[in-house]
């Protein structure tokens, strides 16, 4: 797998594990039970360390794709400015999160940490929710402004076209470079 396959396959963690971490931290609060409180630190703390992969992969596959057709560099670009912002957010809502399990024995520091997870956690997933909008928007036409169904079936079909023959010319160089060896 290269990094754009890679970027996919894990891109989702982020977002689905911010949620999934401040909601059960939010039950775990409101319940008062420190299991599940701490179940959703733990999983808030798996999002931010799932998201530093994800970012970097993120890197790695912008030099591989900037190059397809159909692909600005705008989308490129606004994708990760945001991505930017959702990894700051979630690595302080992973430290806090990491903060908070440290000192979970003093219950209201453990609390007020907990709850200060549970707010930058919500808010980071608004980022990572957004950031992969953004994501999505650099392979997906009709996700972007504007968008007309129907309208670009040419273009379409060009993209699709353009894309096999850059998928030809790669297994050519890989074949090459084989031969060489």
């Amino acid at each position: 797998m290269d990094a754009p396959q890679l970027h996919i396959a894990i891109n989702h963690f982020p977002v689905i594990l911010s949620v999934t971490g401040a909601l059960v931290l939010l039950y775990g609060l409101y319940r008062k039970n420190f299991s599940v409180r701490n179940t959703g630190l733990v999983i808030v703390l798996a999002a931010a360390l799932i998201t530093l992969p994800t970012y970097f992969l993120g890197q790695a596959a912008e030099d591989i794709v900037e190059s397809f057709p159909g692909v600005t560099h705008d989308h490129i670009e606004n994708h990760e400015k945001s991505a930017t912002v959702s990894l700051a957010l979630l690595l302080i809502a992973g430290f806090i999160a990491a903060w908070a399990l440290l000192v979970r024995k003093s219950v209201l520091r453990g609390k007020n940490l907990a709850i200060a997870a549970f707010v930058i956690t919500l808010i980071a997933f608004g980022s990572s929710a957004w950031t992969a909008h953004l994501g999505g928007q650099i392979r997906h036409p009709e996700l972007r402004k504007g968008f007309v169904a129907g309208e670009s079936k040419d273009d379409s079909e060009k993209l699709q076209k353009d894309q096999e023959k850059a998928l030809k010319e790669k297994e050519k160089d890989a074949e090459k470079k084989a031969k060489e060896y």
